[in-house]
């Protein structure tokens, strides 16, 4: 199982005992057999238990089951990943001219940790004269509408579960040039 550093994991072990010799207990305990740091357990004697890894790595952890007579192990291999946060892109300031709505440049990449969590990508209006309009604030390229000339500070912040990060930009949005007829 792959697992992002810093993070728990929770271990649910499962034994059976023949009953033999009677009047033991069967005795568990949870261990790291390998790894590049400690593991901390916060039960080790519990089959259900809860594992810290402080450091990325492979891990072997091992659970032992003993009755005083016979003793048995499994074990289990973990590969601790470091996530990094996301990287976020948009683009240079640019000037704008009105009413058109303008397709922002925005990109979103990612490390791919946690495993099978996508960034999540927003767009938000941080500054200007009046309120923005975005298609979809969720969409890296998205379009905005603004509601007439001014100075828009826009950002594009990404969230992995883990880790975000975010950018900006400024438009500059111009009002439509004036066209004369001379007759």
């Amino acid at each position: 199982r792959s697992l992002s550093a810093e993070c728990d994991l929770d271990l649910a072990g499962s034994v059976s005992d023949d009953g033999q010799p009677a009047g033991t207990d069967l005795v568990v305990n949870w261990s790291a057999v390998s790894g590049p740091e400690t593991v901390l357990f916060s039960d080790p004697t519990n089959l259900v238990t809860r594992a810290r890894f402080s450091a990325p790595g492979i891990y072997t952890l091992r659970l032992t089951a003993n009755d005083s007579e016979l003793s048995s192990s499994d074990e289990l291999t973990v590969t601790v990943q470091t996530n990094h946060a996301p990287v976020v892109s948009v683009g240079p300031d640019c000037a704008h001219v009105l009413p058109a709505p303008l397709t922002l440049p925005g990109w979103v990449g990612d490390d791919g940790v946690p495993e099978g969590t996508p960034p999540r990508a927003r767009w938000s209006a941080v500054a200007g004269p009046g309120h923005v309009l975005f298609s979809d604030r969720a969409v890296t390229n998205t379009q905005v509408t603004f509601p007439g000339p001014g100075r828009y500070g826009l950002r594009l912040s990404a969230w992995d579960t883990l880790a975000s990060a975010s950018a900006e930009m400024t438009v500059t949005a111009l009002a439509p040039p004036r066209v004369a007829w001379l007759t």
